[in-house]
């Protein structure tokens, strides 16, 4: 039966997606089966738009009620919007789609992927995404082409985030609660490198990112923020310690080092270094002093 439903749903999408390509237009949030007027939305995002749907997770609640005259309808929890574009046409510029575990304790969710026809929807800014849905990788060129200024993956079973996203225009980057993630993008240490507006970076509470923390310049600008914390990564670049200030936050990972003389004899560093990184989960700095003299030597700084 679930196969057949899923099958149902594809036939319907590429019914559609042909209906488009001669002489349909698209509505608002997707496809309509209407006769053309002047094309305003682009046809090429909202094909993109019907394929995303077709790979992605939807409630089987979704799929038995579907019929394709409603095929306009989005999937409850999915936000599109559309901007004008030098072309003249509606682009998608955001898109968000959040899939919550059902009311009850009832898994009324079918597994799904994120499509490789996002890298169709190449005037992107806002991309995200949450539920335990979403598995496998992002696509791997997914962002190359983009100018994305937000993107957030949050509670999902996804493995990898490796692509070749562009990280310059990001003003906002949140991955958290992914416990099966190993893999963040390609660039992630260029991220907010060129930004000069406010960012705030969270890579929080992915239990399986493991290894080296990428290290992520922060701007020295109020509001900009760099948290890194609650992960399972087990070491830290010390040469990139201490000269940034306490919104840089590594605690709560699994790191465990010895800090070197450089570190221990520079007052100033050691006690950013102390509020960067303390407290870890189950490890230990073995040599980092106590609370009650990293607040002493504070007090001698001012």
């Amino acid at each position: 039966m679930k196969i057949y439903i899923m099958r149902k749903f594809r036939t319907a999408i590429a019914i559609v997606s042909a209906l488009t390509l001669t002489g349909y237009v698209l509505t608002l949030s997707g496809c309509d089966d209407g006769p053309s007027t002047p094309r305003l939305y682009s046809e090429a995002d909202s094909i993109a738009l019907c394929e995303i749907m077709a790979e992605a997770p939807e409630y089987y609640e979704y799929v038995y009620k579907w019929d394709p005259k409603k095929i306009h309808t989005l999937p409850k929890g999915w936000k599109i919007s559309w901007d004008m574009a030098e072309d003249g046409k509606l682009h998608i510029t955001e898109f968000s789609a959040s899939f919550s575990p059902t009311i009850y304790y009832t898994d009324c969710r079918i597994k799904g992927r994120v499509s490789e026809s996002f890298n169709k929807l190449t005037h992107l800014r806002s991309f995200a995404i949450d539920g335990k849905s979403w598995e496998g990788e992002m696509p791997a060129d997914f962002g190359s082409d983009m100018k994305l200024q937000k993107f957030s993956v949050t509670n999902t079973s996804l493995v990898s985030l490796a692509c070749k996203m562009m990280m310059r225009d990001i003003e906002l980057f949140t991955v958290e609660k992914n416990p099966d993630l190993v893999a963040l993008p390609d660039s992630i240490t260029t991220l907010s490198q060129n930004v000069k507006k406010l960012i705030s970076v969270r890579i929080c509470s992915n239990k399986s990112l493991v290894g080296e923390i990428p290290y992520i310049t922060p701007c020295l600008m109020i509001g900009h923020v760099v948290w890194i914390m609650n992960n399972g990564y087990t070491t830290v670049n010390e040469d990139k310690l201490g000269y940034d200030y306490v919104p840089y936050q590594l605690t709560g990972n699994k790191i465990s080092m010895t800090l070197s003389e450089k570190i221990l004899n520079d007052p100033a560093r050691l006690v950013k270094a102390y509020f960067q990184l303390i407290p870890q989960d189950g490890t230990t700095i073995i040599n980092m002093p106590s609370e009650t003299e990293i607040r002493r030597i504070q007090q001698g700084l001012q």
